[in-house]
Formats: C-alpha cells, structure tokens, sequence
C-alpha cells in the first residue's frame, strides 16, 4: 500500500512537472505574440499619428502586460531620465537589465534587441520598413513555435508520465 501511494505521488510529481513546462512554452508564446501586438501598435501610431516612439512605448504600457509591460515601464522612465542617452541606447540597457529579473527567454530578449535598430532612422518611412521586416520575423517565430508547441505538446506529457513510471519501477 505504502509503495503503491509513493508510485502514485512519483507519477503525479513527473505529470506536474510536464504540465509546467507546458505552461512556460504557453507563456514563451503569448510574450511573442504581445510582441508582435506592440510592434503592430508602433508602426501604426508611427504612420497614422506621427508620435514619437518614447511617447508610443508609454502609452502601450497600459495595454500590455507580463514581461513586455515591465520593460516598456522601465524604458519610460529611464527615458525620462535619460541624460543625454539616445532611446536606442536606453531600450538596450533597459533590455539587458530586465532580461535577469523578468526571466525573458533567449528568443524574447533577440526579438527586443532587434526592435531597437528598427528605431535609428531619420525618417518614416524607413522606420517603417524596418519595423515591417521585423514584424515578419516575429510572426514568422511565432507561428514556427505553435506548429512545434502543439506537436510536442502531447510527447511532453507521455514523457512526465512514462519517466515517472520507469523511476518508481527503478525504484521498486
């Protein structure tokens, strides 16, 4: 009785810890996708409205949430108080120290790197464009993550399940 509870909680631990990874791949997915939300949002408040991008990533703040609102309140206010920092310089330092606290992924922290050399153009249009291509990146990453999420989604679980199974048979 005694080793049949410890195989169910073995199992039940390896099963949790699937179903973690699941959630983390989910949360990967929806950073990306508020991404890509942002940078829909910038380059149409840049053609439609012609605010300056500092002015732009405030007022996102309020629309956003998770990892990407910590960063765009960071760069506000380090904007705000940027001593001469040109905003690309400050989007990365603000990247950079945000990536330890927030726990941003590799492919978070690539995406909003590249989003800062979109902002270095003198005029509309090329900022535009340069946002445009990097917008087909992000999408281009995010439908490449869902196509691979829910391929392994399943294996992620049969793993947690069959791992927990094989140790409690090593075990017994």
């Amino acid at each position: 009785m005694l080793k049949l509870m410890g195989v169910l909680f073995l199992v039940t631990g390896t099963i949790g810890l699937s179903l973690e990874r699941i959630r983390e791949e989910t949360k990967r997915i929806k950073n990306l996708k508020q991404i890509k939300n942002f940078t829909i949002f910038l380059m149409d408040e840049i053609f439609h409205s012609h605010i300056p991008i500092p002015d732009i990533c405030e007022e996102y703040v309020w629309k956003s949430e998770g990892s990407l609102k910590a960063v765009l309140e960071k760069v506000s206010e380090e904007y705000r108080n940027h001593q001469g920092k040109s905003f690309e310089v400050i989007w990365e330092e603000t990247i950079y120290r945000i990536c330890e606290q927030e726990k941003l992924s590799k492919e978070e922290k690539s995406h909003l790197l590249q989003l800062s050399r979109c902002f270095g153009y003198s005029n509309a249009k090329g900022q535009l464009s340069a946002i445009e291509q990097y917008l087909q990146e992000v999408e281009n990453d995010v439908l490449q993550r869902e196509k691979k999420f829910q391929d392994n989604r399943k294996l992620i679980i049969y793993f947690g399940v069959m791992s927990g199974l094989f140790i409690s048979i090593l075990l017994l």
